[in-house]
């Protein structure tokens, strides 16, 4: 603890958190392979005040450099960074140089910055539990703070792009609930969970990966309405993951908590005792759990959806980089396991257009299959499941007729994979197709429109 508040309020010789700051973003930082990348993502957070969406003194960046020291043997950092940095051409190691000249050229983004080297590799919870902790403990040292409840909100650093409204819209929501909280029709949240897209140049580019994301995320919503349907139709033992489910009682609603665009309320997270050092993939997720686990008091009780801890927010959205789950499947892993290779720290040094960009696809029947397969296992879900079925027509595989509620069309059937479990089987790709043409300039006016502060 005694470091985490060496590191909170001493280090770096910058000032204390302002009395009036109500967001601390939280942004862990690989600091030998982030520098083409980290100066695009801070003028995402500046943004923010030269539209308007915050004061200068009500949001504050922190950003926690960290890297393991086995790899920086691995590398050789060449002289003259900050030449390289000023000319517009930095190195992946150069992060620390971009982020000292963005601090000096634009003051008006508070920003605290701590620095920490690992002997090796720790575990995800490790590297977000120094972050979450520094944030909290910055906020308690204040004299006189406008709100002691400050939100930590757990941002990364492959943000693209972000509503105009992002921090105003996270605001208001905490201040909206607090105003009408408190009661069973209204109870109080301890976080939000926004809205997480990828850009529309990689879904043109990617259109196989454009529709399994879109699956995924179709689910997801039914997950967190608490459609009928969304449970498993078997066990998640042996579907996988069983993704949908951990975490929660069957029957309750979810919203799955990650490290890309979540807040909360600083005491929520200090009441749990903060992430788990134990947890390397997922620390982020299983922090929702553990708060909602706190609210739910005993483990055999359902929480009814009006006594929920957390809300989500699609006017608070952002665009991420999608360098860890396109990387993944260019190299053939199904997005659904985009996140196997995290501890080989693979997809750093790059800018976001030597990501995204060389070859192209078109859409493929078997790649498809392949990838709805992979993701059913994660959620623990059955092919014939309702909810699969909803995420299936939402997709444009099928079309029912609204009033006698037949299908007007059915691009796919429900077969027997060799095991004898249900698999989608894919029969017609036009109507698909057809939806991927509507959906990408329809994706452009939702940002456009969105975009516009208010």
């Amino acid at each position: 603890m005694r470091e985490v508040e060496q590191l909170a309020v001493g280090q770096d010789g910058e000032r204390p958190m302002a009395d009036t700051c109500r967001v601390i973003a939280c942004i862990p930082v690989y600091t030998l392979g982030e520098g083409k990348v980290v100066e695009h993502a801070l003028e995402q957070y500046r943004k923010q005040i030269t539209n308007g969406s915050v004061k200068p003194d009500e949001f504050e960046v922190l950003l926690f450099l960290n890297y393991p020291k086995d790899k920086l043997e691995d590398i050789h950092i060449a002289p003259g960074a900050e030449e390289r940095v000023r000319t517009g051409h930095p190195e992946p190691y150069d992060t620390r140089e971009v982020i000292r000249q963005y601090r000096a050229r634009h003051g008006e983004l508070r920003m605290h910055v701590i620095e920490k080297e690992f002997g090796t590799r720790p575990n995800w919870g490790w590297i977000i539990k120094y972050a979450y902790d520094a944030a909290a403990l910055r906020a308690r040292a204040r004299k006189k703070p406008v709100d002691h409840d400050v939100i930590i909100l757990a941002n990364d650093i492959d943000v693209r792009d972000t509503s105009a409204t992002y921090l105003r819209r996270l605001i208001q929501t905490f201040d909206r609930n607090r105003e009408n909280g408190g009661t069973r029709k209204t109870p109080r949240i301890d976080g939000v969970v926004g809205r997480i897209d990828h850009d529309t140049t990689t879904y043109r580019t990617w259109p196989n990966f454009f529709a399994v994301t879109r699956f995924e995320q179709f689910l997801d919503a039914q997950n967190r309405r608490g459609y009928p349907g969304r449970q498993p139709h078997m066990p998640p033992e042996e579907a996988g993951d069983g993704y949908a489910l951990r975490g929660r009682r069957r029957g309750e609603k979810h919203t799955v908590t990650q490290g890309r665009n979540t807040a909360f309320r600083a005491s929520a997270y200090c009441a749990v005792g903060g992430a788990n050092t134990d947890t390397d993939v997922g620390a982020d997720t299983e922090l929702g759990r553990m708060v909602t686990f706190a609210r739910r008091g005993v483990t055999d009780k359902n929480l009814p959806p009006d006594e929920y801890p957390f809300t989500y927010s699609p006017v608070m959205w952002l665009e991420t980089d999608p360098r860890r789950e396109l990387g993944m499947y260019r190299k053939g892993e199904p997005v659904g396991r985009a996140w196997s290779e995290w501890e080989a720290m693979n997809v750093y040094g790059k800018s976001f257009a030597e990501h995204i960009g060389g070859e192209t696809e078109e859409l493929n029947t078997e790649r498809l299959e392949k990838e709805f397969g992979v993701m059913l296992r994660k959620w623990g879900l059955a092919a014939n499941a309702l909810s699969v079925e909803r995420a299936l027509v939402w997709l444009g595989l099928a079309q029912r007729d609204r009033t006698t509620r037949k299908h007007i069309y059915k691009d796919y059937e429900i077969v027997p994979d060799a095991a004898g479990a249900p698999m989608i089987e894919i029969t017609d790709l036009a109507h698909l197709r057809q939806h991927i043409a509507r959906w990408k300039p329809k994706r452009e006016r939702i940002v456009a429109v969105r975009s516009e502060p208010k």
